[in-house]
């Protein structure tokens, strides 16, 4: 799996480019890999012929704006994305080396299992509060900045102290506030992706 994650010079006064923006895109796309490295996907469903031919993923996001939870919004868009992406039926023929036929009819694509997928969260800690998914002045304000990444089941497929450090109990609090505030995101994203999806589907009268 491959992602890559780019800045827009849009996003806002510090999105101009140059490389600390640079380098923090790179940053994000890199904790985004790993958390859908490990189980996120059925590989399985992706391979064409053992030792012949695999479908590669490729995620590329832009960001458009910058206002805090970049994070929460990239693994919400790749989840979004992967939910939609099909896996077109292919056959192998017989040969040296084997030739492969992909079908182009996408209403027989499989669509990929995307439970394992997770939902990053990023929980800001300032003493002894914590909030979920902070915007910028709250992720400022903040001492400690954790990303827990949750799938669907609730398992935690990532955890990452992007700055600061925490007291006793707080990276269990973190995870715990992260787990608690994964599911109705993830639920809201994937069902606006759905609509959107089925309102572009509907014909215009």
């Amino acid at each position: 799996m491959h992602v890559d994650v780019e800045w827009s010079p849009l996003a806002g006064p510090a999105g101009g480019g140059g490389r600390p923006r640079d380098d923090e895109a790179a940053a994000l796309g890199a904790a985004l890999a790993r958390a859908l490295a490990h189980g996120a996907l059925d590989t399985a469903s992706l391979c064409v012929a053992p030792g012949v031919a695999v479908w590669h993923v490729y995620i590329d996001a832009l960001l458009l704006a910058a206002d805090g939870g970049a994070p929460a919004a990239l693994s919400l868009a790749a989840a979004a994305a992967l939910a939609d992406a099909r896996v077109p039926r292919a056959t192998v023929a017989a040969g040296d080396p084997p030739e492969v036929e992909v079908d182009d009819d996408l209403s027989v694509a499989v669509p990929l299992d995307v439970a394992g997928v997770p939902v990053t969260i990023v929980v800001a800690v300032c003493g002894a509060s914590a909030v979920a998914d902070p915007d910028a002045a709250e992720e400022a304000a903040a001492g400690a900045l954790v990303r827990v990444a949750v799938d669907a089941a609730g398992r935690v497929r990532g955890l990452d102290l992007a700055r600061g450090g925490l007291p006793a109990g707080g990276l269990a609090a973190a995870v715990a506030l992260a787990r608690g505030a994964a599911p109705g995101l993830r639920a809201s994203v994937l069902a606006a992706a759905a609509a959107a999806k089925d309102a572009a589907a509907v014909p215009a009268m």
